[in-house]
């Protein structure tokens, strides 16, 4: 009698955990965003003044043709990332006025075929074979098989331009940032993107 306490107590944790929710598995589409966000260390972004942005994104991808995006996505990309940098104290000029900072933005879609090999239990990377390698009598070896498959990489580049101290006809990058996930390509999610991206560089302000 004395180990019915120890099961019932074994029992329950048990039926605890199975019940427990997986964060990874009951994540919205917007908090399975990825950002990355990357710059150059001391660059004082009070000491520019104007800011250029295209009327255009750049497209990079495998399956679409076209190097240059004007569609109503881009157009709302290109509205928020304005009034996100307004916002933060910029004034916004055209690229022929000797703006101090330029902004490029492009559109990353591309698709890539996967092939992975999956020998079975007969791969030497286990340090044994499989008798059904070899073949049973009659039966015949084993083939190695190939897993097809289909990835896409979905991301928006954004990269920020110093164009006030230029050395020669080189530029220099102040900072990058990425959004990498589902859903980024709709119009609806665009404030929430660009949003999120520019919460983690609050530094990038002229005020």
């Amino acid at each position: 009698m004395k180990r019915l306490p120890f099961l019932l107590l074994f029992l329950a944790t048990i039926g605890f955990s199975s019940c427990r929710k997986e964060p990874a598995r009951n994540l919205t589409v917007s908090e399975s965003w990825v950002y990355i966000s990357s710059g150059q260390n001391g660059v004082n972004y009070a000491g520019f003044q104007t800011i250029a942005i295209p009327d255009s994104v750049i497209l990079i991808s495998n399956r679409q043709g076209g190097n240059y995006e004007t569609n109503s996505l881009a157009q709302s990309m290109i509205a928020e990332i304005k009034s996100t940098m307004q916002e933060r104290g910029y004034t916004l000029t055209a690229k022929n006025n000797n703006p101090d900072l330029g902004i490029s933005i492009a559109r990353v879609d591309n698709s890539y075929t996967n092939v992975a090999v999956y020998n079975g239990w007969w791969d030497p990377t286990w340090g044994y074979w499989d008798p059904t390698f070899w073949g049973y009598p009659g039966y015949g070896w084993a083939p190695t098989q190939f897993v097809f498959y289909n990835s896409n990489e979905s991301a928006w580049a954004i990269d920020i331009i110093d164009l006030k101290n230029t050395s020669g006809n080189s530029l220099r990058i102040l900072w990058s940032g990425t959004i990498r996930g589902e859903q980024i390509f709709n119009t609806q999610t665009v404030p929430l993107i660009v949003k999120g991206l520019f919460d983690i560089a609050p530094y990038i302000r002229k005020n």
